[in-house]
């Protein structure tokens, strides 16, 4: 029997899937230049830490600050800035679209301010939130806000995209036809199984632009930093080399110095580390760090929830206060217990190639964020990520609207939108859908994707996780055609 479904319709001129910094940033720019607006999240707009949010309040900083102009804490310095990305990206960032990144800050920061946004914050409340808390309102009101919904594919007609396809949560099939689209929907956090980012990061965004001719560049480019795996999941910052000093397996055993070539000392290595993260193409010795954890824990010789021992205890007083009770908060106490940590990834530098007007190679799609690549290559620098959303995001916004603005009417809709193929999930003997099968297949998945594509890869690893990903569509997946029902 084919699948049958509810449909709905909604016409926009512009449509942003992503409800994080990016996503934001995009929607109030489009309203500010006369569009109608559609954004569309996973889960719950403007909740920070929930599914729809995004990456944007991922950290455990006690406040995550944008390299914007005149932000308290952030020397911003446009020429620096520039021939900084390029160097931690090493020579692998878009050049011009990191001038542009610099050159339009100052008018970002000015929009940000006209739309009351504050900074710094701390606690929940930073990171990306200040850009979603600001202009909350201003979307509710005046865009029309899609929540628990799942864009899962684009329409593209005539070489141009003309909207996209959703599920609802309630299982309704929703075809928005909007003349411009913008992807805004994060990286692919979630394909790796110790990761800092909520559920919704599930790199959709990258699957649907690729099927539609777009080309990703960087994609294996990746922040990886340390992160507790229990009882929290949170990314792990340390301030200063003393505060390293303390990391061990499960049999005790001080482990650092048994992955050192010559030439590298624990000390250097822990100098490098507190620069940036454990795990840097910039530099000879911090990778080291990472790569220790790891083979332990493969080697069987982490704790019983998959990490290796951090104690901070005898270092705790040289936590600035403030960092102390965030870090409080976040349910790593310095002064606690030693913690459990692991690698995990922290930031896709990959994604979408986009011009100096956030537009992909498919005429009418626009991308920001995580979802979009360029301002950074094989590396970034600090606080680059969220003035990249702020910017390009606010750039995505102004562009996808002046573009539908050139649109005199809807673009025609696609005939038959609803006669595509369905991909669903394996089902048992009784009929029922086995969603076990495909809950195994995701955890072994992220497992080796931790395994073979995250701090270590070789040629042999990297073969076995190839595998593994092709043999996805045999193992899980059949595939049959969708009949709309009457609402």
């Amino acid at each position: 029997m084919p699948a049958t479904f509810t449909t709905d319709t909604v016409l926009c001129d512009v449509l942003v899937v992503g409800g994080g910094a990016a996503g934001s940033c995009a929607a109030a720019a489009a309203l500010a230049h006369g569009a109608k607006v559609c954004l569309a999240v996973k889960g719950y707009f403007a909740q920070v830490g929930m599914r729809g949010a995004g990456a944007s309040a991922c950290g455990n900083t006690e406040h995550g600050l944008p390299r914007l102009p005149d932000i308290p804490g952030i020397n911003y310095q446009p020429e620096q800035m520039v021939e900084n990305a390029i160097k931690a990206g090493l020579g692998m960032a878009d050049r011009k679209l990191v001038h542009l990144l610099a050159e339009r800050a100052a008018d970002t920061r000015r929009d940000l301010d006209a739309w009351g946004c504050i900074f710094p914050t701390m606690g929940a409340a930073g990171l990306g939130f200040p850009f979603i808390r600001a202009v909350e309102k201003k979307i509710r009101s005046d865009a029309a806000v899609l929540e628990n919904i799942m864009i899962f594919d684009l329409i593209i007609e005539d070489g141009e995209c003309i909207g996209a396809l959703g599920f609802t949560i309630q299982g309704t099939l929703v075809t928005i036809y909007a003349k411009a689209v913008i992807i805004a929907a994060g990286g692919d956090a979630q394909l790796f199984s110790r990761n800092v980012h909520p559920s919704c990061c599930t790199a959709d965004g990258y699957a649907m632009a690729l099927r539609a001719g777009v080309s990703l560049m960087n994609m294996e480019f990746m922040q990886i930093f340390t992160a507790t795996v229990s009882p929290t999941r949170n990314l792990v910052h340390t301030w200063r080399p003393e505060q390293l000093e303390h990391l061990y397996n499960r049999e005790n055993h001080y482990f650092l110095e048994d992955y050192l070539p010559a030439g590298i000392t624990a000390e250097s290595c822990r100098d490098e580390n507190i620069r940036h993260a454990p795990f840097s193409t910039r530099d000879a010795a911090s990778r080291y760090l990472a790569v220790g954890i790891v083979k332990e824990i493969l080697a069987g010789r982490g704790t019983e929830n998959g990490g290796v021992y951090l104690d901070l205890r005898s270092s705790a007083h040289l936590v600035k206060p403030v960092v102390r009770e965030f870090m409080r908060y976040k349910g790593i106490p310095p002064e606690g217990p030693p913690l459990e940590i692991s690698m995990a990834h922290q930031c896709s530098n990959g994604g979408m190639q986009v011009n100096g007007e956030a537009m992909t190679s498919v005429p009418g799609l626009f991308g920001a964020g995580e979802a979009i690549t360029g301002t950074h290559g094989a590396d970034r620098i600090g606080a680059n990520m969220l003035a990249q959303c702020a910017v390009f995001g606010r750039t995505a916004g102004i562009e996808a609207a002046r573009f539908a603005a050139g649109q005199r009417k809807q673009r025609p809709k696609r005939k038959g939108s609803a006669d595509f193929p369905l991909i669903r999930s394996e089902t048992n003997g009784a009929g029922n859908r086995s969603s076990g099968t495909a809950t195994k297949y995701r955890k072994s998945l992220a497992e080796a994707s931790w395994k073979y594509g995250l701090v270590l890869r070789t040629k042999t690893g990297l073969e076995q996780w190839y595998d593994l990903l092709e043999s996805a569509d045999d193992r899980l997946f059949t595939v049959e055609r969708m009949l709309p029902r009457k609402n």
